[in-house]
């Protein structure tokens, strides 16, 4: 393992991050996901990148811990992962000395095809990795207003 570490350290010595001067000091997230990519365990892998000035200032790429049952549900898994960075992001970024304090909500892109070609199309499971199966998550507002499965 270490032996592979080296080797990639040794390739990328001329690979770098860039920032660019910017007006706009804004933080930007992306998320997406893949479905059941591991065909060993049908595990989905979720991958997130946040940028500040056109740069990555933060991004991980990981199985993720639950296996899915569709599309929709993986994407939803790997915004969801993202979201937590999100927090963690608004408390460093002041300590940076950049910006004072992070007013706006921060951009969080997140893959919502599946999510809307559901929408579209109630009928079709095929879409979902789910053949032959409808998915219908369902609800139940509590009393708080709060949605749980």
């Amino acid at each position: 393992m270490v032996k592979k570490v080296l080797r990639y350290v040794r390739g990328t010595t001329g690979l770098m991050l860039t920032y660019r001067k910017s007006e706009s000091l804004e933080i930007e997230g992306y998320s997406n996901s893949d479905f059941a990519g591991d065909a060993g365990d049908r595990k989905s892998t979720s991958g997130y990148i946040f940028t500040l000035a056109k740069g990555a200032i933060s991004w991980k790429s990981s199985k993720q811990s639950v296996t899915t049952s569709s599309t929709m549900y993986a994407e939803f898994v790997a915004c969801y992962e993202a979201s937590g960075q999100v927090t963690w992001l608004k408390k460093l970024v002041p300590g940076l000395k950049v910006v004072d304090s992070i007013e706006r909500p921060l951009k969080l892109y997140c893959d919502n095809e599946p999510v809307v070609f559901y929408a579209h199309n109630k009928t079709s499971g095929a879409a979902f990795g789910r053949s032959g199966t409808n998915v219908f998550p369902r609800y139940a507002h509590g009393p708080s207003s709060s949605l749980t499965p």
